[in-house]
């Protein structure tokens, strides 16, 4: 940079001068100018400091974009391996300077950092193999002076080419500081500023302070140089008056006359002779020539301006004249080559050239010369602390107090006509000096996380503080809170705030850590607004701990019965205290806004002296909604330490509720699972719920739990809806007190089932209402100890509600879900107990539901869940028993671990998709009533009755059990497809459907097997005959409806178990499976009964569909078997050990109304089935023939890799025929299916009669 060619420097604060005044006939000099402009722009700048603060911008001015991975080729030509980012444009203001960048800089392109690629050192490395660092993102701000050799466009060319004054630039340059010990913004930015070991910090300006001090003393007896000077015994002796400038350097000082002003610019013309330079600006007149042994510094390019002319350097190379100025030449020598990365540096960088310039002109040095009258002195001067240096044969001498940062300069006015007396005064006084200038001030900008490794990668976070313009704010903050440190308000408390203001006004909640425990009770049209994390709201820690964990601390903040309030942008911190409770009392709560939260809970724990905990603080739910009305939750982040807990992260209670592009995160423990429970649950009795485009990640529970329960009187009264609204989500899981099982890693504490202990006298626990009208959309669901989304809790048949031996299933009921375009993955984190599955009314999954009406689960992608668990049953999608489900559109993959060898599997509700019972929906009244029409679920069973729905069902129309279509499943272990028990219509159509197989026996049809029996020349042989448990092993559909009009006697029917207890003898139970794409992928020992089961106490129809199997079968029929006979080829598979496994019947399809098969593709391997398809009985477990039998077969259009079975010989002559098995397998002469009662007269045997003459 330039120095200004001034004669003194009197500004000084401390004497609160306002301004300069001419007087008339008084000479004007230059430094009432300079001093009036000094006043002028301090005044300015403090004046924005009181009102813009210390930092912050009111736009997106310095924005950092995240970095990008970037290659410099450094002046030596080496490669440099850095980044690179870009820095929007707008402005930012700084220690009350206002600093603009008109449009978006680079880092490694900045208009005031020219150098900032010239050394490796100010780019940090960022290289494969690096380890995760953090680097900080800093502005270093000053102002210099820009001189008319620099900008050659203040020159007046009235003048004759003589320049004026000099212009003032502020500057701003973005450096690193790399590896930085952590990412956020006040951590890094305090390891900055403990480096800078020069200054002293100050935080209410942002300025960096020199440490340094100065002041002048005179020589007791001065070498007189100038013949001309008048003779002295002391202090400044030379003829002229002077400007002296001293001016730090690492640990030397350089000083000179007329402020060091003397600024050219010069060339290297041949790089041979790098210390030869040639001007290009020459000196005005022979005095000021550059003369030889004259010390002069070396500059180069530091800023770039907008005309193309660029800004000096600050600092450069000193070096001593060797040459005198040649006039003649435009030459001089000096005793030091110029760098040679300098000059390779300029031509590298054209981009910089002004092409105003001649070509020959563009490439260019700056030179400054440090005019010392003839003194011989070092061209950089040692000092140390409190040591004399002097100045030449000036008589003057200075003392430095203090290490200064390199630029720091003082400039001494010295006068022949008061040798004793400088200026300013104090420099001459007994107290040192801080440095004239410059003034550095310094902000974070921001941080870069790094992540290392092969391909390292950077993420920035901005620490920008922000502003909010005068004109935006309009007045609009009714109330400002600030916390008496980092910010100063009109109060000191939220508290103080919310009592204050009047209704329809805003509190503006300032930087700073602030008191929470906030109530906001019947007020209306009040927004409290923070400014983002900087405005934290906390509530105190207590003295000591609990000891009771389901209970909170009074929450951060409170709603009560308000309405129209708004809180956003800013942060809360709860310990073992609610983030934000809404709450609706004794009045009404609603139009509530939560938005751009920050809410973190955490908690505590004591241990006493035997190691065991004393006293607990459990983290409580971020955001609680009780009994709220009309409540948007949006663009929200919730999240808890990895401290055990039994709370949701959001608990949704209420109406018309919607949560949007939120944030549920908990930290996994030790062992990959959180230790919080956390998730989103929307809780019974809550209706028109809405949780769109949230990630809801981590947490021992579920992702979003559906219900609740809680205790409740044991008596016939109704629970209102009021009264379970209002109940406190003092635990949100079971809390079992239980050891851990054997069979189960999943320890105590953890399960979706209902409390074990034992219930408070004179209360049950049951579930606490339906979930009405639910709208699931677009959410990540990940990292889950359960299911990604499911009801909270499951009540199984076993659980004995009244403790009375009343044993029966209950359910939480979930009706109108509409889940759809979600991703669940990664979820089923823990393992679960065998107790709770055998009876089919407990699941786990992706989405599984206990009880749902009209759900309607699509276009969702369930991936990877349970992907350590073996044992446990899983389903992609569960329904333990549904009304009127439709599934459709799903990709449901990788549920669980493939089994692989003979393993006996838990029995449970296990499948990609998977319905334990399903109807239509069927309503009822609720009991001891009339006209209260719901679903029957819902209708009470003894004891206690659940909240009725608020949806008025009398008039709901019944649609179909089961509907399943477009879905894509890969089911690792366990059925592709099972609906165990139909009451209803079932659809399935156009699915991709893949098993790895579902080796558990005895959990398809209750009471039913699958056989074959040879015949040979009308005799059984006894090695012709193999039995299985029918079922089917990639799709099973099981309805026990009956066709329209039936009358069956006293025939004993299957029963409703669980959606509509004790209903029987339904009509509608048409089974249609058509266009879908099945294959079974057989991993275990041994074979099965079928692939594809389809029954009906109804009519089932199977038209369509491409079926295959890979049973992996290895064995071989043996050398003394012919393969083409038949018999031969029957008896090897009944006798064959190793390698045997195979399919008694690929597709079955059984109808007591009627069976159809038709149009289907079915193949297997050459010895993996008996028959490729079959029609007859439906699958009922029951010994009446009557049942066991069909009243009409039709198999037509089939193509199979083995033959086709039907149940009656007319059917079977008049459509078999048509059907077209392929070559492989065998051809016997006969065969036929037929039904018959089990063995001692119970359940049922469904047997393939196979005859060979």
């Amino acid at each position: 940079m330039s120095h200004p060619d001034q004669s003194r420097f009197l500004f000084e604060p401390a004497k609160h001068y306002s301004s300069v005044r001419m007087q008339q006939g008084r000479v004007l000099v230059d430094s009432d100018f300079n001093e009036h402009a000094e006043i002028a722009a301090e005044e300015l700048r403090a004046t924005m400091l009181d009102i813009m603060c210390t930092r912050g911008t009111p736009n997106e001015g310095m924005a950092l974009t995240s970095p990008e991975l970037e290659s410099v080729t450094l002046p030596n030509d080496s490669e440099h391996d850095t980044f690179n980012f870009t820095l929007a444009a707008g402005s930012y203001y700084l220690g009350g300077m206002r600093l603009a960048m008109e449009s978006s800089e680079t880092f490694l392109r900045q208009s005031d950092w020219l150098q900032v690629d010239a050394d490796a050192a100010n780019m940090p490395a960022v290289t494969a193999g690096m380890e995760d660092r953090f680097d900080l993102v800093y502005m270093l701000a000053w102002e210099q002076p820009v001189s008319a050799v620099e900008d050659r466009e203040l020159l007046e060319p009235a003048l004759g080419g003589r320049d004026t004054s000099v212009r003032i630039k502020r500057m701003r340059r973005f450096e690193v500081l790399s590896d930085v010990s952590a990412g956020d913004c006040q951590t890094a930015f305090g390891e900055l500023i403990e480096s800078l070991t020069r200054g002293d910090y100050d935080s209410s300006s942002g300025e960096l302070v020199s440490k340094a001090r100065l002041s002048v003393s005179f020589d007791a007896d001065p070498v007189e140089q100038d013949i001309c000077a008048d003779p002295t015994t002391s202090g400044y002796v030379e003829a002229e008056n002077q400007a002296i400038r001293v001016e730090l350097r690492e640990d030397k000082l350089v000083w000179g006359y007329d402020n060091a002003s003397r600024l050219y610019r010069v060339q290297v013309l041949d790089t041979n002779e790098k210390s030869r330079l040639t001007f290009l600006t020459e000196p005005g007149d022979v005095t000021h020539f550059p003369l030889a042994d004259q010390v002069v510094e070396i500059l180069p390019w530091g800023a770039l301006l907008p005309n193309g002319e660029k800004v000096a350097e600050s600092q450069g190379m000193l070096a001593r004249v060797s040459t005198t100025y040649d006039p003649s030449t435009k030459e001089l020598v000096i005793d030091t080559d110029v760098p040679a990365d300098w000059i390779e540096w300029l031509a590298d960088h054209d981009v910089y050239d002004n092409e105003d310039d001649p070509s020959e002109e563009r490439k260019f040095f700056y030179l400054r010369v440090w005019e010392r009258g003839g003194a011989s002195d070092s061209t950089e001067i040692s000092y140390s602390s409190d040591s004399l240096v002097s100045l030449g044969n000036t008589g003057l001498s200075v003392t430095i107090s203090a290490d200064g940062m390199p630029g720091d300069y003082w400039i001494i006015a010295a006068r022949p006509s008061t040798p004793e007396v400088v200026t300013p005064w104090n420099l001459g006084g007994e107290t040192a000096v801080p440095p004239h200038g410059p003034r550095r001030f310094y902000t974070p900008i921001a941080t870069i996380d790094w992540t290392g490794g092969a391909d390292p990668a950077g993420e920035a976070s901005d620490c920008r503080a922000k502003l909010t313009p005068l004109c935006a704010v309009g007045g609009c903050c009714t109330v400002t809170v600030g916390d008496g440190k980092r910010s100063f308000g009109q109060v000191s408390t939220l508290q103080d705030a919310i009592d204050v203001v009047p209704d329809g006004g805003k509190i503006c909640l300032l930087p700073g850590v602030h008191e929470g425990n906030a109530l906001i009770d019947g007020r209306s049209d009040i927004v409290i607004e923070g400014c983002g994390d900087q405005s934290v709201l906390e509530n105190p820690k207590p003295s000591s701990g609990s000891t009771d964990f389901t209970t909170f601390l009074d929450p951060v903040l409170h709603i009560r019965d308000s309405d129209n309030i708004v809180i956003r942008n800013l942060a809360i911190e709860g310990f073992s205290a609610v983030g934000v409770i809404v709450e609706q009392d004794a009045g009404v709560c609603t139009d509530i806004r939560l938005e751009q939260l920050w809410i973190h809970s955490t908690g505590g724990f004591t241990i006493d002296t035997a190691g065991q905990l004393s006293t607990y603080d459990l983290p409580a739910p971020g955001i609680c909604l009780i009994d709220a009305r009309e409540v948007d939750i949006i663009g929200c982040k919730v999240s808890s330490v990895d401290l055990l807990n039994f709370s949701f992260g959001v608990v949704l209670s209420g109406e018309h509720l919607r949560m949007h592009d939120c944030e549920v995160t908990a930290s996994a423990g030790q062992l990959g699972v959180s230790s919080s429970l956390w998730g989103v649950n929307v809780r019974s009795t809550s209706r028109d719920v809405e949780i769109v485009g949230c990630t809801i990640d981590g947490g021992w529970g579920h992702g979003i739990a559906l219900g609740h329960g809680d205790f409740f009187a044991d008596d016939a009264d109704d629970i209102t809806v009021k009264a379970v609204r209002v109940q406190a989500p003092t635990a949100g899981m079971s809390y079992t007190t239980e050891t851990e099982p054997d069979d189960c890693d999943c320890g105590p504490q953890r399960r979706p089932l209902p409390p074990t202990h034992t219930a408070p006298e004179g209360e049950i626990f049951l579930p606490a209402g339906p979930v009405e009208d639910l709208r699931i959309y677009d959410n990540q669901i990940r990292n889950h100890g359960f299911s990604g989304i499911s009801t909270t809790l499951f009540f199984p048949h076993g659980y004995d509600y009244q403790g009375a031996g009343a044993e029966a299933a209950r359910f939480i009921v979930v009706t109108d879900a509409d889940i759809a375009r979600n991703v669940i993955e990664d979820n089923l984190l823990i393992a679960l107990p065998s107790e709770g599955f055998v009876n089919y009314d407990v699941a786990v999954g992706g989405i599984v539901l206990a009880a749902s009406v009209n759900a309607w689960i699509r276009d969702n992608t369930i991936r990877s869940n349970g992907q350590s668990q073996t044992e446990m049953p899983m389903c992609g999608v569960g329904l333990v028993a549904a009304m009127n489900a439709v599934i459709e559109g799903n990709m449901i993959t990788d549920t669980g671990q493939v089994g692989t060898g003979r393993q006996v599997y838990r029995y449970g509700l296990r499948g990609g998709i998977a319905v334990g019972e399903a109807t239509g929906v069927r309503i009822r009244d609720k009991e001891g009533t009339s006209g209260e029409a719901m679903p029957a679920f819902l209708t009470g069973t003894g004891g206690a009755n659940p909240p009725e729905p608020i949806k008025d069902w009398t008039n709901a129309s019944k649609g179909s059990a089961v509907v399943v279509r477009g879905n894509e499943v890969v089911h690792p272990l366990g059925r592709a497809l099972w609906v165990r028990r139909a009451f209803g219509a079932v659809t399935v159509t156009g699915n991709s459907l893949t098993s790895y197989g579902s080796p558990i026996p005895g959990d398809g049809p209750t009471n039913t097997d699958m056989s074959w029996k040879l015949y040979v020349a009308g005799a059984l042989t006894s090695t012709g005959a193999l039995r299985r448990p029918a079922a089917g092993a990639v799709v099973e559909v099981n309805d026990f409806c009956l066709p329209a009009g039936s009358d069956f006697g006293d025939i004993t029917l299957p029963t409703v178990e669980m959606v509509d207890p004790g209903a029987t003898a339904l009509e509608g139970g048409a089974v249609l499976m058509s266009a879908n794409k099945t294959h079974l992928e057989w991993t275990q020992p041994g074979g099965w009964s079928c692939a594809v089961l389809l029954s009906s106490f109804d009519s089932a129809a199977m038209t369509g569909n491409s079926c295959t199997a890979d049973m992996g079968a290895t064995w071989s029929i043996g050398p003394n078997l012919d393969v083409d006979e038949p018999l031969e080829f029957l008896k090897a598979m009944a006798w064959s050990t190793e390698g045997n496994s195979f399919l008694i019947c690929h597709a079955y399809v059984g109808g007591l109304s009627g069976a159809l098969m038709s149009g289907n593709q079915i193949s297997e391997g050459t010895y993996e089935a008996l028959f490729s398809g079959g029609v007859g009985a439906a699958m009922g477990g029951l010994d009446d023939l009557l049942v066991g039998s069909s009243n009409a077969d039709c198999m037509v259009g089939n193509i199979g890799s083995h033959c086709f079975a039907s149940q009656t010989e007319e059917n079977k002559a008049a459509n078999v025929a048509l059907n077209s098995p392929a070559t492989t397998g065998f051809g016997p002469d006969d065969y036929s299916v037929e039904s018959t009662a089990g063995d001692a007269g119970t359940g049922q045997l469904v047997e393939i009669y196979v005859s060979v003459s």
